[in-house]
């Protein structure tokens, strides 16, 4: 990274921050998505019933999507759609 695109002094330390807060979130999002995967093999239903429920597709998305924002805001932490992944 160039010296002209670092941040600096202050908004160094609220980027590092900002980048800081969306990891913890995607890492608490991946934990939730977790327990959910072990509460739903817990409720014993067929996985018909899981795909058909949508179930699935849910946890996946949940499992995705958080540390896609997380490397946008990484990248970009002023970025809309980083923090609403």
């Amino acid at each position: 990274m160039s010296a002209a695109l670092k941040p600096s002094g202050r908004h160094h330390g609220r980027r590092r921050f900002a980048v800081r807060l969306a990891w913890g979130l995607a890492l608490l999002a991946v934990v939730l998505g977790l327990g959910t995967i072990v509460l739903v093999v817990l409720t014993g239903d067929s996985l018909d019933d899981i795909i058909a429920g949508h179930t699935a597709a849910g946890i996946m998305l949940g499992l995705g999507f958080p540390p896609l924002g997380a490397l946008i805001v990484a990248r970009h932490p002023r970025h809309p759609i980083g923090w609403l992944c």
